[in-house]
């Protein structure tokens, strides 16, 4: 078999200035201090050279970024000459593949001064995960450091060299020691490094590629099915987009790995395929029968030693939902539409009325509708609104934003904070054009957010404001409702004295809840263990705070959520789901919260801070939260009642915790919490239960009890249930239950 030389010594040339952080096709990235310079020709050049200092207070790492070293096809020989400075520091090379995932060789520890070849091998079968134990032991190694979530596999062609990493030399006894004492993982490793200075040269990058018998082949999946999701018993199936670039046909084996919500895995051969040179091919793979439940399918085209893998989620649920005209209101989305245009927009319109939501939060920000003085644009406003109309939705409407004509605010930008004489205007207008089909009218976002407030936050400003909007909002229809402050937080666990409640009873002491119908905020929950069990003491706080103010009013939680943090080993996607169940059913059963509004369908972006999508921000698909939201909507949104019937949230460690913004708050983390709740309904009584404490078992009174999981598995209950943390629903025409 023919070989290929290729020479990639020019990548290694710097352009900028010595020690600047960019050069040429270099940059330099890390958490340690580090500096950047080209090669003299006495060091050896060209190439680059990378100082850096290692301290107690350093995190990581200082890093090489690189670009445009991509391969096509595999290596035989990939190799780079390093310059050592004896610091036993480790070196690794880090590479993206085709599906966006990320993995690391470890190439060893630089015990040696001089230059020496370093080997890069081309990954294999031997791929594992990213785990403390790898990630410190200096034996030559690949592992994946993508999401939990993702199959651990070979990666995917192309294979792009993303960075050289250079990582601290750690003292790998204490790390594993403080592994095992629960320490969290971001915490390991600060303070057990060989605090150091040194410098390594990078030179003579080269590889020698083996020809690749799918060159060309391109490859994508998906199915024509809105958010990819399939009805219980109907035929499910992946469709292959294939395209060869290449001058001659190709012909592949096809093999599904189809993973389920519980990491099991199954392989289906879809048989061998043919595309023409320079030809697209779609290619409708049919798949076995699924069960109801969310699914990750990667599709592995084969040809010899190359691969191409492509890879997709989908959904299968029983049908139907809960009849609209049942619903309770309860279940609602956040949706970021008309950002792609119509067509995605109807898109996660009819999206979210599969999952069973009613209700939509979206609106307009004052200058897209109100430009200047007394100049009204209705035209996006209309648009917007329509959408969720079309598929029976209710809107919500969101008045998140002013306009620069009326700005009160310095900081210029889209959130610009009007004068309240002229935001009442405005909101006057919008409610006399919508207040007959709208009911319920928020004011502004997250206003004790800087970034949202434009300027420090100030809550008898944003009380100005409010008042000014709810007189406007009333003179045009006194039956709309008022909602607000819509503030961020309270976060569980916060104290009573955090920043979020100061902000809070501020507000209140001076009036505002007379200019309100509905107490709105935002309580997100991060992925922490216990965090969203907090969640109860918390809104119960809020409601005894609120009502030394007057009569009790409903309570809207407007932006609800789990971050699933695009970090390498961070939360799967899987425990997003079992948390966005816990926190769902403890909004549901919490009697002042009417309505939850999810955050969000589909964020519609990527986010390098986080991401909140329900659904994968470019297709749409799936993701397990849809399905247990899909889940919840389907087995309690007709629910009219809930008791509590057991609720043992006290045991825990006392924690410090901290709000987005900074606020410190300490608060007991009831990671081994037990919940069990008694919802009722025209279709009989549900239970909600889980647990975090091992063996915990609930005794069940009911006759004919059924058991449905947060993928919507249904299975016949027994006399005791073992719960674990994650949620599960039993339901029956009566039933009662108590812990064993």
């Amino acid at each position: 078999m023919d070989k290929r030389q290729v020479d990639l010594k020019d990548v290694l040339t710097v352009c900028e200035a010595e020690g600047s952080r960019l050069g040429g096709n270099w940059a330099y990235q890390g958490d340690g201090e580090g500096k950047l310079s080209a090669l003299s020709d006495a060091e050896g050049a060209p190439g680059v050279a990378l100082d850096y200092t290692f301290t107690a207070e350093s995190q990581v790492h200082v890093a090489v970024n690189v670009s445009d070293v991509s391969f096509a096809s595999p290596w035989e020989a990939l190799q780079l000459d390093v310059h050592g400075d004896g610091s036993e520091n480790l070196l690794k090379a880090v590479f993206e593949d085709g599906l966006g995932g990320f993995y690391e060789y470890t190439c060893g520890p630089i015990d040696w001064q001089g230059w020496r070849t370093v080997d890069v091998p081309f990954p294999g079968a031997d791929v594992c995960r990213f785990a403390l134990d790898e990630a410190t032991k200096p034996d030559k190694v690949w592992t994946q450091l993508q999401r939990k979530d993702t199959p651990v596999e070979p990666p995917s062609l192309p294979l792009r060299l993303h960075q050289i990493k250079l990582v601290w030399a750690i003292d790998r006894t204490v790390a594993l020691e403080r592994k095992q004492a629960g320490i969290p993982e971001d915490e390991i490793l600060r303070g057990v490094a060989k605090e150091t200075s040194g410098r390594i040269a990078l030179r003579n990058l080269r590889a020698t590629l083996i020809p690749d018998e799918l060159d060309g082949i391109r490859a994508t999946a998906g199915t024509d099915h809105v958010g990819n999701l399939f009805a219980s018993g109907q035929e499910c199936y992946v469709d292959l987009a294939v395209t060869n670039a290449s001058q001659e046909a190709r012909a592949f084996d096809v093999k599904l790995l189809i993973e389920d919500f519980d990491a099991n895995v199954v392989e289906h051969d879809a048989g061998e395929f043919r595309v023409r040179a320079g030809c697209e091919k779609d290619l409708r793979v049919e798949l076995p029968e699924l069960a109801n439940g969310w699914y990750q399918v990667t599709a592995k085209l084969s040809a010899g030693r190359a691969t191409r893998r492509a890879r997709t989620d989908i959904g299968v649920a029983t049908q139907p939902l809960v009849p609209q005209e049942q619903a309770n209101d309860f279940f609602g989305l956040n949706a970021h539409i008309d950002r792609d245009g119509s067509v995605r927009s109807l898109e996660q319109m009819e999206l979210a009325s599969l999952v069973g939501a009613t209700v939509l939060r979206r609106g307009t920000r004052q200058f897209q509708v109100n430009p200047a003085e007394g100049v009204f644009d209705w035209s996006y406003s209309d648009r917007v609104l329509g959408y969720p109309r079309q598929y029976g939705l209710k809107t919500m409407y969101h008045l998140h934003g002013g306009a620069a004509w009326c700005s009160e605010a310095t900081i210029n930008g889209i959130n610009h904070r009007s004068r309240p004489s002229a935001y009442g205007a405005y909101v006057h207008e919008i409610v006399k054009r919508y207040g007959q089909e709208i009911r319920d009218f928020e004011i502004w976002n997250e206003p004790n957010l800087k970034m949202f407030w434009r300027g420090d936050p100030d809550p008898l400003k944003y009380l100005e404001l409010l008042k000014a909007a709810w007189e406007g909002a009333k003179s045009a229809n006194p039956n709309v409702r008022i909602l607000g402050p819509s503030m961020s937080g309270p976060y569980s666990p916060m104290d009573r004295n955090g920043v979020d409640f100061n902000y809070l009873r501020t507000f209140l002491d001076n009036g505002g809840y007379d200019y309100l119908d509905v107490l709105s905020m935002h309580t997100y929950t991060w992925v922490i263990p216990g965090y969203e069990n907090a969640l109860p003491t918390t809104l119960d706080a809020v409601v005894e705070l609120a009502g030394n103010y007057g009569p009790a009013k409903p309570l809207y939680l407007t932006e609800v959520g789990v971050q699933a943090p695009l970090t390498w080993g961070a939360c799967s996607l899987r425990d997003c789901a079992r948390y966005a169940a816990r926190y769902l059913i403890h909004c549901l059963a919490h009697p002042s919260v009417e309505t939850v509004l999810w955050y969000e369908l589909s964020q519609g972006y990527p986010s390098h801070q986080g991401d909140y999508s329900m659904t994968c921000p470019e297709t749409l698909a799936a993701r397990p939260e849809l399905m247990t939201y899909r889940v919840l909507a389907a087995e309690l949104g007709d629910v009219t009642s809930c008791e509590t019937l057991v609720r043992e949230d006290k045991a825990g460690e006392v924690i410090r915790t901290a709000s987005p913004h900074g606020d410190e708050g300490q608060a007991v983390n009831p990671i081994g919490a037990t919940f069990v709740y008694r919802f009722a309904g025209p279709r009989g009584q549900v239970l909600a239960a889980w647990s975090g404490k091992a063996g915990t078992k609930l005794a069940i009174e009911a006759d004919n009890a059924e058991m449905v999981d947060i993928m919507g598995r249904r299975s016949a209950a027994g006399l005791r249930v073992e719960l674990s943390a994650v949620p599960v629903l039993i339901r029956a025409e009566k039933i009662n239950a108590t812990i064993a």
